[in-house]
């Protein structure tokens, strides 16, 4: 999850620095928001939005037609991808810790499974 902070904190940057970014580096940024934003909402299990609008088709839009957008709306797509990530990065974690959770239920329950079977011993 570390890669998610470094990468929230580069688009943050990059939103503050706009006008000294080429548009293959905007462009860049927007993909690799695109394909941050949906891998995570995928391990989180959610789905992505099926109507109305959403960040990640937003930033892909954005990344196919750069020259099309202000530097003041490419600087607002990255900072709204830094916030859709952050929040499935917190997602993530509560849902990881709920996992855990629920491990440590069951094991105290006095549940075990046994993932193998050890063969039975053979008398010699």
């Amino acid at each position: 999850m570390q890669n998610a902070s470094d990468f929230v904190a580069a688009l943050v940057k990059a939103a503050n620095r706009i006008d000294r970014l080429p548009e293959a580096t905007r462009a860049c940024l927007l993909d690799i928001s695109y394909e941050t934003i949906r891998d995570m909402r995928e391990c989180v299990g959610l789905a992505s939005y099926g109507q109305g609008q959403d960040v990640a088709i937003d930033m892909m839009t954005m990344a196919r037609a750069v020259p099309a957008f202000t530097d003041v709306e490419i600087a607002s797509a990255l900072l709204q991808a830094a916030a859709e990530i952050r929040s499935l990065k917190i997602a993530a974690c509560e849902h990881q810790s709920a996992q855990v959770s629920e491990t440590r239920r069951v094991g105290h329950a006095g549940v075990r499974v046994r993932m193998t079977q050890r063969p039975p011993a053979h008398p010699m």
